[in-house]
């Protein structure tokens, strides 16, 4: 009967979506990408049985209450979910293909945003880059950080502010410091929000601006100097002491000798070219990263930069994903961690291409 049940629940979980997506305008594309990572879903079932994976530490997790409390907040986060859908009697393949299908989700709200602002072909192969698809189809927090990141920026194109901070804080429960940081576009969302409804007086903008900028610098002084000194101290020891860790593990590298540019340069676009070095995913990601390193190089001949605007929320989106590539390049010693987890920005910089980035004028010159 068990076994009837989950064979069930799998035809749910493949065929619910595949017809839901059938009614949107692009249904072709969209269920292309949607078998397309499930091609991937399989790959990685069958891919922890001869490989290194995290998902058979969750696994391992969900069965053994004693590793419950010794456990990361956002790793303890997967093994309770885990552990509810091992309640629901569910099998191993319908749990890798529930994280599977929460992953495409994810990939599809992005698309729906950014094709939406761009129909060109380029906004659409890019939802073919294959590690997008292979690190959201297995169990993994990968698959419910693409999903809930997709959603932000939903709620965020959207300007809506209380959904944009309930879907933050559910980041919190998967990786606090990536929830953190996304906090911060709490504040142009507010800035936006006034600005539109309370300052419709332009000559009373700048003031406005002005009095809340000195208002903050109060509230600095009274939190107090010595607080602010000593966070910056440890932010400068954290940083030390992430960046001694490039020893750790086989694709790790010494972030430390890197200037700025490369060490964002390593983030996003190593291992680079024709790399047998370490293993064959390594070898294809160093082809998939001159496909990235392409796709930036038209984007930004194509980006029309007169078109920014100084107090626009997208202006504020660029100057946070640059300031999230600073911090999190800087901390970053592993190219096995960084090929992971790039993934969470890069759909925000495909999104401001999408807007900002006329394909089809330069491209027919």
């Amino acid at each position: 009967m068990l076994y009837l049940y989950n064979f069930i629940i799998t035809l749910l979980l493949i065929f619910v979506p595949f017809y839901l997506v059938g009614k949107d305008k692009e249904y072709f594309t969209i269920r292309l990408i949607f078998i397309f990572h499930l091609s991937f879903f399989l790959f990685n079932y069958f891919y922890k049985d001869y490989f290194a994976s995290d998902s058979n530490g969750y696994i391992k997790w969900s069965l053994d209450n004693s590793y419950i409390f010794s456990l990361g907040r956002g790793t303890s986060s997967i093994v309770f979910f885990v552990k509810f859908l091992n309640f629901l009697k569910l099998n191993l393949i319908n749990i890798h293909l529930i994280f599977s299908i929460i992953g495409f989700f994810g990939i599809y709200i992005f698309y729906k945003i950014i094709n939406d602002k761009n129909q060109h072909i380029i906004n659409k192969v890019i939802f073919f880059v294959p590690s997008w698809h292979f690190y959201s189809s297995t169990i993994g927090k990968e698959s419910i950080i693409i999903f809930l990141l997709s959603v932000c920026l939903f709620y965020f194109e959207k300007r809506k502010i209380i959904l944009f901070f309930i879907s933050v804080s559910l980041i919190y429960l998967i990786r606090p410091n990536v929830s953190i940081l996304f906090c911060l576009l709490i504040f142009p969302l507010c800035f936006n929000y006034f600005s539109e409804r309370y300052y419709l007086n332009n000559k009373n903008l700048f003031r406005n601006y002005f009095i809340l900028f000195l208002f903050l610098i109060i509230l600095l002084v009274v939190f107090n100097f010595q607080k602010i000194e000593n966070l910056i101290i440890y932010l400068v020891e954290f940083i030390e002491t992430r960046q001694s860790y490039f020893y750790i593990g086989r694709t790790g590298y010494e972030v430390s000798q890197l200037n700025l540019f490369q060490m964002i340069f390593y983030y996003l676009f190593m291992p680079l070219g024709f790399n047998f070095s370490k293993n064959i995913f390594y070898f294809y990601s160093g082809l998939e990263n001159i496909f990235l390193i392409l796709y930036f190089i038209i984007s930004l001949i194509t980006f029309r930069f007169k078109s920014l605007k100084l107090l626009n929320l997208n202006t504020f989106l660029i100057l946070f994903i640059l300031f999230f590539l600073v911090l999190v390049s800087i901390v970053n010693t592993n190219l096995g961690l960084a090929m992971r987890q790039k993934w969470m920005i890069l759909p925000f910089i495909f999104y401001i291409f999408s807007i900002y980035c006329n394909y089809f004028r330069e491209l027919k010159k």
